[in-house]
């Protein structure tokens, strides 16, 4: 199937955190993050993300604190030190109830 994707998760204590990519260096990175919201109008800003951070993919579950509120997984194309995704992810804490970041890491090359 044509849309099949399978993630990996590598595990680690005290490993070392890819730094940011360079426009000239050629990595790219991804970072995986989770946010809730409450269940009103107007609770995600309307322009998206600040500073040109790209999301990439995005799904919704039902968050299980609370009926008719959901959980939002996203993947950033980007490294979440870097200074545009670091302002989408402040920004974004400020107006979600909970914002976590599952990892950054390289993004495949096809």
């Amino acid at each position: 199937m044509p849309d099949n994707r399978t993630r990996f998760l590598v595990v680690g204590l005290g490993g070392i955190a890819p730094s940011p990519g360079t426009p000239d260096d050629g990595v790219r990175f991804r970072t995986t993050i989770a946010f809730g919201v409450r269940n009103e109008p107007g609770t995600l800003p309307s322009r998206g993300l600040p500073g040109g951070a790209s999301i990439s993919r995005s799904w919704t579950r039902p968050s299980r604190a609370a009926a008719w509120e959901y959980v939002f997984w996203a993947d950033l194309d980007a490294h979440r030190d870097d200074p545009p995704a670091a302002a989408a992810l402040d920004e974004l804490a400020s107006v979600t109830t909970i914002v976590r970041v599952f990892g950054t890491y390289a993004r495949a090359t096809t």
